[in-house]
């Protein structure tokens, strides 16, 4: 979301954000949180022909620009099986949570409900594969039941993962499918760009949603290429501990753009400024009150 409070047609409110009102911004970023693509929400002039919502057209606009054998994540918002199937032919795989009215009405007949699944434990799964075995929906259960379809992972091979129980006050181990585990690991990047941004966001009081736009593409830039700094740093064999935090980097952005190579600046210990001239002390408080009193004494006479 781009914050946003002024009048313009393609604002909007959406409950639960951070930052609720503004302009809604889809993303395309990688694992580790570098931005790549991005597209606004009322640029699809087909969306009422469609027979994807807008989450899935924003998604084919993204993957444009991605060549074949790529893997994508996304969130339920966007996933839809005729999403995977218009994927899938471009040679594009897509892994993500899908809500259970989307799911194929053949299908659901296989699923099982939240009170079977629980009875049967946690950590359960039950895994449904298309005729063609191209798509794969998988049931897993843990705090609740979570629902993912995949046209890459499945079920198999699982792991397990650590988990609070309430019932025995201590982390137990909870078998856990392959799709929810590549889910959870690919899944931060969008969110760590996200949360990096409003930390630091250039302040500007305007009316004007294109200035604000501009400002955040911006903020967007400096984290891209912390993130990009970040990462060249680490594959030279950097400590985590010694890498620039995200403050001193934009600190070091400003120093090179108000003093580019090339422009002499001064430097306080070599070339001090020149001193100030000084200026006569100010008569005193009580002085200056008699000699006003004065002047309006004789003034006074005088009329």
């Amino acid at each position: 979301m781009i914050p946003f409070t002024g009048h313009v047609s393609i604002r909007q409110h959406i409950r639960g954000k951070p930052y609720p009102t503004g302009l809604k911004n889809f993303v395309l970023a990688d694992p580790t949180g570098e931005v790549l693509d991005f597209q606004g929400k009322n640029s699809f002039p087909d969306a009422a022909t469609s027979t994807l919502s807008i989450g899935g057209l924003a998604v084919l606009r993204l993957t444009q620009t991605l060549p074949a054998g790529c893997s994508l994540f996304v969130d339920r918002y966007f996933t839809s099986i005729r999403l995977l199937d218009c994927l899938l032919e471009k040679g594009i795989t897509v892994t993500g949570t899908i809500m259970k009215n989307l799911v194929p009405r053949n299908a659901k007949p296989c699923l099982k409900n939240d009170t079977e699944m629980k009875r049967q434990g946690r950590g359960s799964i039950n895994q449904i594969v298309c005729d063609d075995n191209k798509i794969c929906i998988t049931q897993w259960y843990d705090n609740k039941a979570v629902l993912s379809a995949s046209s890459e992972f499945g079920a198999q091979p699982n792991d397990s993962c650590k988990r609070w129980s309430k019932e025995d006050h201590a982390y137990i181990e909870v078998p856990r499918p392959a799709v929810i585990k590549q889910y959870n690991d690919k899944m931060g990047g969008v969110d760590l760009s996200d949360r990096m941004i409003p930390y630091y966001r250039i302040g500007a009081r305007t009316r004007k949603w294109t200035i604000r736009t501009i400002l955040h593409m911006v903020d967007l830039s400096l984290v891209n290429a912390w993130l990009q700094e970040r990462q060249d740093m680490l594959n030279k064999g950097t400590q985590i501990k010694h890498l620039r935090q995200f403050l001193d980097f934009r600190l070091a952005v400003s120093e090179d753009l108000l003093f580019p190579a090339g422009i002499q600046t001064w430097n306080q210990k070599t070339d001090p400024p020149q001193k100030r001239i000084a200026l006569p002390p100010e008569a005193a408080r009580n002085t200056r009150r008699s000699t006003c009193h004065e002047w309006l004494r004789l003034k006074c006479s005088k009329m």
